[in-house]
């Protein structure tokens, strides 16, 4: 592998939760063979000698299971659990790996790490400790930037099709980065990269982010996802989660990236978005409610109200408590108590109520131990509460149709396809079953004649929330044909908080909300 280093292209000082000179790293040498899908090496065993280590997966398009790993020409991604990491010594801190790839592909190296790269291909070098060894291992043929920002590296890879946005996000990464340390506390690594996956996911790891190429030239994602993935950094990839007793995480990266930039706007944004996790919770069936400490990952969508509206709210509500100044104190204390450590929803009690000199047993019984809302109070005009929506209140958003179990199918007229494919592109709502969310489809003029309301326009394609004619919740779909069904019922789930999505000529999404109480 010698042979391939002619060049240094980046480099790092040494990564977060640094150690000490004596520390022992075990030696990990790997190269990967992209058209036989294997990588191999070896490295130091356990009990001081050589092991090899040798992994094979299939090509992305062949792989059932993208997470468990792939290897073909689109990439690898590899997760720890495939074994390319050996077991590690009970006297050793952890690995120093090296991944050599064939020219014109990258790994991506762990947050302090290198890249020396030639005409021949790169070798990506970095190291990983106990605590910091949970991202995947990731190659692509990347094109990579990187920017200095103080103390932290600012890193992109991204494939060609997606160069030309490197700088924007280099940009808003920067900003990110400086400002959620001012507020937390200094920033955990030493780099953070966005990088770039085949895959349609945004997934945040220590020291960096995956994002779907597909989404990479969204403008949202420059914005409040790139700041709510970079928040991780520090919560849950700086402290680190204790799932046993609740996922803190998500409420506090919706808090500190999503609401500190609706706050950065101003009051009525700050508001509007307050109002959105209410109206998310007055969508969730009430079966699905639970306590916030219950709350694990978002594995429905029901779930997002819990773990990450009501998480927000809370801390939202605490800080009107406690005030600007102990809760800051806080978010200090329970970042300096924690850094490199797992936490739960006993810590930030206590490192708040360390802060602020108070006993807050009682606030964080209701909100994180009781499950449910405040009841409706339409005083609460500007909704620092969490609590039930008043009826003057309510909306009919598309959320309300995704956050159920399933849908039951209603063609009409200019309905585009067979019942069976009409099903199979609804199967962003769930699968089709008796008693589900009616799914209305077909031309604009038939869905008028059946629901209640429209969008002051139809455009190409729309979809909307409506009342049916027996006065259930509904959802219409006027679309001319079976593609743009499959795009709008996949599209309408980001749109959640609206009430429609109307899209014109040449793709433009064009969105909307009735008015309260209708």
């Amino acid at each position: 592998m010698k042979a391939l280093v002619l060049a240094v292209c980046m480099a790092a000082a040494a990564a977060a939760f640094p150690a000490a000179a004596a520390d022992r790293f075990v030696r990990v040498d790997l190269a990967i063979d992209l058209e036989t899908g294997r990588l191999s090496g070896d490295a130091e065993a356990p009990d001081g000698g050589m092991m090899l280590i040798r992994v094979e997966r299939p090509p992305l398009a062949k792989a059932d299971m993208p997470f468990d790993g792939y290897i073909g020409p689109e990439g690898a991604l590899l997760p720890l659990s495939a074994g390319w990491l050996p077991p590690l010594p009970a006297d050793a801190d952890g690995w120093r790996v090296s991944v050599a790839t064939p020219a014109g592909y990258l790994a991506v190296p762990y947050p302090g790490g290198m890249v020396e790269r030639s005409a021949a291909g790169a070798v990506a070098r970095f190291d990983l400790t106990r605590v910091t060894a949970r991202a995947p291992l990731v190659v692509g043929p990347y094109e990579m930037t990187e920017r200095q920002a103080g103390e932290v590296t600012i890193r992109t890879f991204f494939t060609a099709a997606n160069a030309g946005q490197a700088e924007s996000y280099l940009d808003a990464a920067t900003e990110a980065v400086a400002t959620l340390a001012a507020k937390i506390g200094p920033y955990p690594y030493d780099a953070f990269a966005v990088v770039e996956t085949p895959l349609p996911v945004g997934l945040g790891y220590p020291g960096y982010t995956l994002v779907s190429g597909r989404i990479l030239p969204l403008p949202f994602m420059r914005g409040r996802s790139l700041w709510h993935e970079i928040s991780h950094v520090w919560w849950g990839n700086g402290v680190f989660v204790d799932y046993a007793n609740g996922n803190w995480a998500e409420g506090f990266a919706v808090f500190f990236a999503d609401y500190a930039l609706a706050e950065r706007e101003g009051a009525a944004a700050a508001r509007e978005m307050r109002y959105d996790w209410l109206l998310e919770y007055d969508a969730l069936p009430a079966d699905e409610d639970a306590p916030l400490r219950a709350f694990t990952s978002k594995s429905h969508g029901g779930a997002q109200a819990i773990g990450y509206g009501k998480a927000a709210m809370a801390l939202h509500m605490l800080r009107r408590k406690l005030g600007a100044e102990a809760f800051d104190a806080g978010v200090a204390r329970f970042w300096q108590d924690n850094q490199g450590k797992v936490a739960g929803w006993a810590d930030v009690e206590a490192a708040f109520a360390a802060a602020s000199g108070q006993d807050l047993s009682a606030f964080f019984d209701r909100w994180i131990d009781e499950r449910g809302a405040a009841p409706a109070d339409p005083a609460d005009a500007d909704y620092h509460v969490f609590r039930h929506l008043a009826d003057s209140e309510r909306i009919l958003t598309l959320r309300a149709s995704y956050a159920g179990d399933g849908f039951e199918l209603r063609g009409l007229e200019g309905a585009p396809g067979s019942e069976g494919e009409l099903s199979a592109a609804l199967s962003p709502l769930g699968a089709p079953r008796s008693g589900g969310v009616p799914v209305y489809v077909g031309s604009a003029a038939a869905l008028g004649a059946e629901l209640d309301r429209a969008p002051p326009e139809t455009g190409v394609a729309a979809i909307w929330a409506a009342m049916d004619a027996s006065g259930r919740p509904a959802l219409a779909i006027a679309a001319e044909d079976i593609d743009a069904v499959r795009a709008l019922a996949a599209r309408g789930r980001h749109y959640g908080r609206w009430s429609w999505l109307v899209v014109g000529e040449g793709g433009r999404p064009k969105s909307g909300r009735w008015t309260p109480g209708k």
